[in-house]
C-alpha cells in the first residue's frame, strides 16, 4: 500500500492495557494455586466452591490473555485508499468515500460515550479463529476512542485530510 500510515493505541493505553493483564493473570494464577494449596493440605476432595475458584482463576487468566493481546494487536492502518482496522480475530477495510462521519456510540447502560467512525455502508470483514464462528453481524463503525485522544494525534489529521467533512 502507498503511503500507509499505522496507528497503534497510545503508549500509555497500551501500557496500561499490559498492567491490568499481567494483574489479571497474576490473579488468577493465585486463585489457582491457592486452591490447589488448600486441597493437599486438607485432603477434602473437590468441594463444588474451589471447582468454582479454580474456573474464575481461569477465567481471569484468560481475560489477562486477552487484554494483553489488545494492547500488542489493535491499530488503525491509513493510506490513501482506505483505513483498515485491526483488532484481535477481526480485521475491517474501508474506503474513505465509505465514511459517513464520527458519531459517539453509547455503552455500559448508555453512561459512558465511546468515539466510533460511522459508515455508510458495512466494513470489508475478515474474521479469524473463534471470532469467525461467533461474528454474526457486520460492522457498519470503527471505534476511535481506544487510540486515546486520536482527534489531536497524527489519527485525528488523517481523518481530517481524507474526510474533512467527518469531523463537523
Amino acid at each position: 500500500m502507498e503511503n500507509q500510515k499505522t496507528h497503534p493505541i497510545p503508549l500509555a493505553l497500551r501500557n496500561t492495557y499490559t498492567r491490568i493483564a499481567y494483574f489479571a493473570i497474576g490473579l488468577g494464577v493465585f486463585i489457582i494455586l491457592a486452591q490447589f494449596i488448600i486441597l493437599f493440605l486438607t485432603h477434602n476432595p473437590y468441594p463444588p466452591l474451589r471447582i468454582l475458584y479454580i474456573v474464575m482463576g481461569a477465567l481471569m487468566i484468560c481475560i489477562g490473555a486477552m487484554d494483553y493481546w489488545i494492547a500488542k494487536v489493535v491499530r488503525i492502518v491509513t493510506s490513501p485508499s482506505g483505513l483498515w482496522f485491526y483488532s484481535p480475530g477481526v480485521a475491517l477495510h474501508t474506503d474513505w468515500a465509505n465514511v459517513k462521519a464520527v458519531g459517539s456510540k453509547g455503552v455500559f447502560l448508555r453512561r459512558q460515550k465511546f468515539d466510533t467512525l460511522a459508515l455508510l455502508q458495512p466494513a470489508e470483514q475478515k474474521c479469524t479463529g473463534v471470532v469467525r464462528l461467533l461474528k454474526r453481524s457486520v460492522e457498519k463503525e470503527i471505534p476511535l476512542s481506544m487510540f486515546g485522544n486520536w482527534r489531536d494525534s497524527e489519527l485525528g489529521q488523517e481523518i481530517k485530510r481524507y474526510v474533512p467533512t467527518a469531523l463537523l
